[in-house]
């Protein structure tokens, strides 16, 4: 009974206008997200190499180690390609030190950072789904029960012996599955994007912790879900 009710709650969020539009959001947003991110971080990186050579190329004229000693030794850390879900605290950490026998170290923050993250939140995928996708899951399954009751058809379904607690957790669960399915596939076409459309590539261990993220923001897309069906008496 369980699997049928979870079965008719998903036709029902596939065949519904709300699954359109909720999907059509999670797509431009999380989509537009990433590619907005992914060619912010391709034009750090740029920025990063060019420095690098730069640096290196002044290093190779030096003519003796002395001149070396007064213009100081500069390291610099490439741009984290994980900044594209998630920014973090990447602006605010330093990202070069330079040592010299002149002065002291001095550690400097991102010379190739967007200037734009400091004046406004960062619209990274974290940004969208704490903010913007938590608020969709609400609006999604607002009418899970109360349009059931307007269209008299939780009438026909609480007639037959079905537990109640089974009714509200097949919603909760065929709820999840659409919001999940439409926040995976988003997620999956915006990572495809920008990986077409700039020189972005993870490592393997990035991998692991791009699917750390999606775990968190698949649960924290579930407890809203849960708060929202729960409140429900029927």
């Amino acid at each position: 009974m369980f699997a049928v009710l979870v079965k008719k709650e998903i036709l029902n969020n596939i065949l519904s206008l709300r699954f359109a539009v909720t999907f059509l959001l999670f797509f431009l947003l999380i989509g537009g997200s990433m590619v907005m991110m992914a060619a912010s971080h391709d034009k750090q990186a740029r920025d990063y190499f060019n420095l690098t050579a730069a640096y290196r190329q002044r290093v190779e004229q030096m003519r003796d180690f002395q001149e070396f000693e007064i213009f100081g030794m500069t390291s610099r850390r490439r741009p984290n390609p994980l900044s594209v879900l998630a920014m973090g605290l990447e602006p605010d950490m330093s990202r070069s030190v330079t040592n010299s026998l002149w002065q002291d170290i001095e550690i400097g923050g991102s010379p190739y950072a967007n200037p734009l993250f400091a004046l406004f939140s960062t619209p990274d995928v974290t940004y969208v789904v704490s903010i913007i996708l938590s608020l969709l899951a609400i609006l999604f399954v607002f009418d899970a029960v109360s349009g059931e009751k307007e269209e008299e058809t939780l009438k026909l379904m609480l007639s037959n012996s079905v537990p109640r607690d089974v009714i509200l957790m097949g919603k909760c669960v065929g709820a999840l599955v659409c919001l999940c399915a439409s926040f995976l596939i988003s997620l999956g076409a915006g990572l495809l994007m920008a990986r077409v459309t700039t020189s972005l590539v993870f490592s393997p261990t990035e991998w692991l912790r791009i699917s750390a993220l999606v775990f968190v923001s698949l649960l924290y897309i579930d407890i809203f879900v849960g708060l929202r069906v729960g409140n429900y008496n029927i």
